[in-house]
């Protein structure tokens, strides 16, 4: 009942804007209160500025960006310098909350004897050929930095603020392995190790992947939702929503293209939506005629054609999909 009346007893407000007041300037005139609404003075776009065969080319590119996210090298950077630390000294964690979960709590700014700085707030667990019942963990990663910094002797530096999780596992009873992969925030390296990776480029990133592969190369799956950004100087951003692929080997009927969209944003700020019409899940019925490789290409609700591209590489992988 309170909630209810919190609703419905509050006073109404007028939302309308509100016109500028007149202010004395300094001189004892009279000016315009600055509008209180933010106004974007831009040229209204009329035009695409990508055709279709140049979405289609992006969209590639939008693969290539995100098969180029390993976070091997996120879970790398973190560890080398972690490694450096003065257990329980520097950087400071909380030792009952190891011993409980197995994960870390820090929270310090300091400098270990080994040279390395840490500075911030952090969770963070991992291990390594963890062997269970009927599966290994090749390798599990997580991290939650608000924010984080950790330099190392040579002063090369991870700066970063959000979550990286991931996981390769061997589901050796079962004759498979799947990965997983969330990254969240902005993430960044300093120095030359990672200079030519996506953590080098310190993009800013909303990730998340998974992928099933049976053993031989054999039935593959991956599914990809989310979003990165500074791609290119042409392709400002990509978002992935709901992409799903499976390739032959799996007994889909359509293994030519995924189920989902993918979409990009050009340097004026334009999104371009690619519409597959592959299937949406593992089992999800396909209209065998509409499976042609071939996607609609879509400009602010204006069909601009068809794009084609090759979304092979989504599955043309074995064990691990990151290049």
């Amino acid at each position: 009942m309170l909630s209810l009346c919190l609703l419905a007893c509050a006073p109404e407000r007028d939302l309308a804007p509100v016109a500028p007041e007149a202010v004395a300037d300094a001189s004892g005139g009279e000016v315009d209160d600055p509008s209180p609404y933010v106004v974007v003075d831009t040229a209204e776009v009329t035009q695409p500025a990508l055709t279709a065969e140049a979405v289609q080319a992006a969209v590639e590119a939008a693969i290539d960006a995100v098969l180029a996210v390993d976070p091997n090298d996120i879970a790398d950077a973190y560890e080398g310098i972690w490694a450096l630390r003065d257990d329980g000294d520097c950087p400071y964690y909380y030792p009952e909350y190891l011993e409980l979960y197995d994960q870390y709590i820090w929270s310090d700014s300091c400098t270990s004897a080994a040279g390395a700085t840490f500075d911030g707030y952090a969770y963070y667990s991992a291990y390594h050929d963890y062997v269970g019942s009927y599966y290994t963990y090749d390798r599990y990663f997580y991290v939650y930095g608000s924010p984080v910094e950790m330099t190392g002797p040579d002063g090369q530096q991870l700066v970063g603020s959000g979550t990286a999780y991931m996981y390769d596992i061997d589901y050796w009873a079962y004759g498979y392995r799947a990965t997983a992969t969330q990254l969240q925030g902005a993430w960044r390296w300093e120095g030359a190790q990672y200079a030519d990776s996506w953590l080098g480029k310190g993009v800013s990133i909303d990730l998340t992947l998974y992928t099933t592969q049976y053993d031989g190369g054999g039935a593959t799956y991956t599914s990809v939702n989310g979003s990165l950004s500074d791609i290119d100087d042409t392709i400002t951003a990509v978002n992935f929503d709901s992409v799903y692929l499976m390739n032959a080997a799996t007994g889909t009927t359509c293994d030519q293209e995924p189920g989902g969209t993918i979409r990009v944003r050009d340097a004026e700020g334009s999104w371009y939506d690619v519409t597959f019409d592959g299937p949406a899940y593992s089992g999800a019925p396909s209209f065998p005629a509409a499976c042609d490789g071939c996607a609609e290409v879509w400009w602010r609700g204006e069909l601009l054609g068809s794009a084609c591209p090759d979304t092979a590489a989504l599955v043309g992988w074995e064990e691990r999909p990151w290049n």
